[in-house]
């Protein structure tokens, strides 16, 4: 069985260009700033096929999506977003960019960039999905709760990684649910600084 991914490295050079024309940075959820300007009207998309067992680690201005599981086969694709440790560095001295830095360079065509300079502290954001998350959660407990219920065993006998109060915290931490609302956007797009 394999798994589809749609993706498109034309676009990224635009994303680049987007987000070097802007050091103070784009927030998309706030405002109607868009990052996947030209998706609509981009006809360069690549296929890439996977089998079980592969990873693609994608540069992180890469538009990208899913493809059609017309045979509805099951399918687990994560899509973990990574907060660089330090923010990326376009004069390296030393010439010894980040596979990051280097895409960046190559598709702006510019070695090194002195002259760019973020404007603002660094920021994050949690995903906008964890409500889709949380919701998959209870309907995954329901689901084995139900099932264990129909066997005449009761909630004890459940095997789910979220009956565990840790593995709970733990999701409530990693999505932001611990953090104060945003009061613009609302809970699931607050930014938060980088620590």
């Amino acid at each position: 069985m394999a798994i589809e991914l749609l993706l498109t490295t034309y676009l990224t050079g635009e994303v680049c260009k987007r987000l070097y024309d802007h050091p103070e940075g784009l927030d998309p959820a706030l405002t109607a700033d868009d990052l996947t300007i030209g998706v609509r009207e981009c006809e360069i998309f690549q296929t890439v096929e996977a089998k079980k067992g592969d990873v693609f680690i994608l540069h992180g201005l890469v538009p990208h999506t899913a493809n059609y599981n017309c045979h509805h086969y099951a399918r687990v694709i994560t899509n973990t977003h990574i907060t660089l440790k330090d923010q990326l560095h376009l004069d390296r001295p030393d010439k010894n960019y980040t596979l990051a830095e280097q895409v960046i360079l190559r598709v702006l065509d510019r070695e090194p960039i002195l002259e760019f300079k973020p404007t603002r502290e660094r920021k994050f954001w949690y995903p906008r999905n964890f409500c889709f998350k949380e919701k998959r959660i209870e309907d995954e407990l329901k689901a084995v709760k139900d099932a264990a219920a129909a066997e005449g065993l009761d909630a004890s006998n459940v095997d789910s990684i979220w009956v565990s109060e840790k593995a709970r915290s733990d999701f409530a931490r990693t999505n932001g649910l611990l953090l104060p609302v945003h009061e613009e956007a609302g809970f699931e797009t607050t930014q938060h600084l980088i620590q």
